[in-house]
């Protein structure tokens, strides 16, 4: 599945707090090996009936090119629009969780989205089960995107990405997270985190950066943290 991806233009602007907040995309070097955050509201177990009432997340690993096209056929490296994680057992994103954030965490409470939960495949070709050994995740790379989302909808790069002194001189602060009361979860024995989808604070305030009054914004580009 390749160009995993898309917008959605709200008819009123979100409203923001210190639990839900607008992330930008980061366009960072990936290393293989590279811990990520994956997160969502899926299955626990491959034959869960239902997702999870509350908000998982999960650390995951990042492949190389290689490992990832042993199991994704779609893969094409030099295009660099999907990063792989996996080969983790016991640790995976599952039905439910596509189209929800891949993440990369910096220090203790700033993240930046690195990709788009898309498809799971297993390197031996057989059915994937969520969580098993062979099973590969394949994300959706956000940032590769930014010429298409800039062209339909008019918002400059620079709104939207994520920059740091790893990939540019400018400076620009990630969104903020609070990592006290975000724990990882693994199918089976998952832990929680406390809250429940899209709720904010009884303080939350009406944000309107120029993008998001305008009405549109880019598919997971909010990014939900729980607060202690």
């Amino acid at each position: 599945m390749t160009n995993d991806i898309g917008l959605i233009q709200l008819t009123a602007p979100l409203i923001f707090s210190n639990t839900v907040m607008a992330i930008k995309l980061d366009s960072g070097r990936i290393s293989v090996g590279d811990a990520l955050t994956a997160q969502g509201w899926g299955k626990l177990a491959n034959n869960d009936t239902y997702g999870s009432a509350v908000l998982k997340e999960v650390q995951l690993s990042t492949l190389s090119h290689a490992t990832c096209a042993e199991g994704y056929k779609y893969l094409e490296p030099a295009k660099g629009d999907q990063v792989c994680t996996g080969l983790q057992e016991g640790k995976d994103t599952c039905r439910g969780d596509s189209g929800g954030p891949l993440v990369r965490v910096f220090g203790f409470a700033h993240a930046a989205l690195i990709g788009i939960t898309s498809v799971d495949t297993d390197r031996t070709g057989a059915t994937p089960v969520c969580g098993a050994a062979n099973v590969i995740s394949v994300f959706t790379r956000a940032a590769y995107f930014i010429p298409w989302i800039t062209t339909v909808t008019s918002i400059e790069p620079g709104e939207l990405l994520y920059t740091s002194s790893r990939n540019s001189s400018a400076s620009s602060s990630p969104s903020p997270m609070t990592r006290s009361s975000m724990t990882e979860s693994t199918y089976g024995t998952a832990s929680t985190v406390s809250g429940e989808p899209g709720v904010g604070d009884s303080a939350a305030s009406r944000a309107e950066p120029r993008w998001l009054s305008e009405g549109i914004m880019v598919l997971v580009l909010v990014y939900i943290a729980q607060r202690t």
